[in-house]
């Protein structure tokens, strides 16, 4: 008797949990839910398949969102989520960007206008004859933002100018009691706008008065408005990108936060010059002065980046060359630091002997992974002095990344520096017995990624 053959497996019948991971793996890396591209497109379609799958993969499918293209397509995902809570509830990451100026229908217009009045808003506030006209990129922003309230990450990407300075959300926050919250949200990223406009973290006054416990700020470094300052006392990742900040604004910036964790300034050492208030600013700050600023957070401080990714000005979008080599500069006294990444170019080396103790002076005892860009010549040599003095000063390192490619500030007029092929031996050799991983122009891993992927 020939055996019967087993009937072929369906997926849904599968555990739940499986299909669940199944459908994380569809949609992984694709940036963009509801939009229909990659990972996207395909988990739409398995939610159209049956009730089962439909259910196990929505909220898959709706975690993520970014808002641009066409202003009609984020329109309808907006009143999706207005119509079936459970979706809103999903919603975990909104990437904001400038949509297409393409109006709506009108019963999308008479739509909103009703889930607006539910929150208690008030369009007439809005200033302008026809809201709906001349402010739908807002108003569906701001809806949009009310409509989330298990948002966890939040980001604006060359945003446009709201000239109503969030009106909506400013009218949210002054409700007592509140109907929204944003309690959740603990990652905010925010960028220029495509207007050139210097966009202070102020701007931003009635998101961060509804989102009390973000933890990771990520903007551009102007200087600050004061009055916004009192919201971000709970950050712990704080990362200053491009713009143009005196010492006394990074002070301002870095003081009002209670105890940060991980820092970076990406235009450490480098010269910052952007046009504020109609005039032409500069600011350098080199990356003492930076370490001597941030000292107060030596207990807490884990990450450190200073520069290691380079900057230029935007405004002119001329390439500026680090103009301030340091010798001697030092994270000694962060006792609880265990990664410290640096521009090789702020480095200034002795010239009386190669073989320095440069870096065993720069480093604390605690340091696990120190990462050099753009390093210089010099460093392989000075490198092998803390090779030797891994075992009684540095126990706990375990990583070095020496990447000799220039950043974009120092590309021009400039050539790559030839390491000795002889140093480049002795360090592997050392660090191979040391059990530290020697990592040579390794690409650079955006820390913002990592805390994308956490929250």
């Amino acid at each position: 008797m020939e055996p019967v053959p087993n009937p072929p497996l369906r997926f849904t019948t599968l555990p739940e949990e499986l299909i669940e991971r199944v459908c994380l793996q569809l949609y992984q890396g694709s940036q963009y839910a509801y939009v229909l591209e990659s990972g996207a497109v395909s988990l739409s379609a398995v939610c159209r398949t049956s009730k089962l799958l439909k259910r196990i993969a929505s909220p898959i499918l709706y975690r993520q969102f970014c808002f641009g293209g066409k202003l009609s397509m984020s329109a309808r995902f907006l009143r999706t989520i207005c119509q079936e809570q459970d979706l809103a509830e999903a919603v975990q990451y909104l990437r904001i960007w400038r949509p297409d100026s393409n109006g709506l229908a009108d019963e999308d217009i008479k739509f909103f206008t009703e889930v607006a009045e539910k929150l208690g808003l008030n369009l007439g506030a809005l200033d302008v004859a026809n809201p709906w006209h001349r402010r739908s990129y807002e108003i569906i922003v701001q809806l949009l933002i009310a409509q989330t309230s298990n948002l966890k990450g939040l980001e604006f990407r060359g945003i446009s100018i709201c000239e109503d300075r969030f009106e909506l959300l400013r009218q949210l926050a002054a409700q007592d009691p509140r109907r929204v919250s944003l309690s959740k949200l603990r990652y905010f990223k925010y960028g220029a706008d495509y207007s050139g406009h210097k966009i202070r973290l102020g701007y931003f006054d009635s998101l961060l008065e509804l989102a009390p416990n973000i933890q990771s700020l990520c903007m551009p470094c102007y200087d600050p408005l004061t009055r916004s300052l009192a919201n971000i006392n709970q950050v712990t990742e704080l990362s200053l990108r491009y713009g143009c900040i005196s010492p006394e604004g990074l002070g301002t910036i870095t003081h009002c936060c209670d105890a940060i964790h991980s820092f970076n300034m990406e235009a450490a050492g480098f010269e910052q010059v952007a046009i504020i208030e109609g005039k032409l600013t500069r600011h350098c700050i080199p990356p003492s002065r930076v370490i001597t600023i941030i000292e107060p957070h030596k207990t807490w401080l884990r990450h450190l980046d200073l520069g290691s990714s380079g900057t230029w000005c935007q405004d002119h979008h001329e390439r500026k060359k680090c103009e301030h080599k340091e010798q001697g500069f030092s994270v000694r006294a962060f006792s609880s630091l265990e990664t410290f990444k640096i521009n090789g170019r702020c480095v200034l080396y002795p010239e009386v002997n190669d073989h320095t103790n440069t870096f065993v002076n720069m480093l604390p005892r605690s340091i696990r992974r120190f990462h050099i860009f753009s390093a210089q010549k010099q460093a392989p040599a000075n490198m092998i002095t803390l090779a030797t003095a891994i075992d009684v000063d540095f126990p706990d390192l375990d990583e070095i990344l020496l990447n000799d490619h220039l950043c974009p500030v120092c590309q021009r007029g400039e050539l790559k520096p030839v390491f000795e092929e002889a140093d480049i031996t002795v360090l592997s050799q050392l660090f191979k017995v040391a059990g530290v991983a020697f990592l040579r122009n390794a690409p650079r891993i955006d820390n913002h990624c990592r805390v994308i992927e956490e929250w």
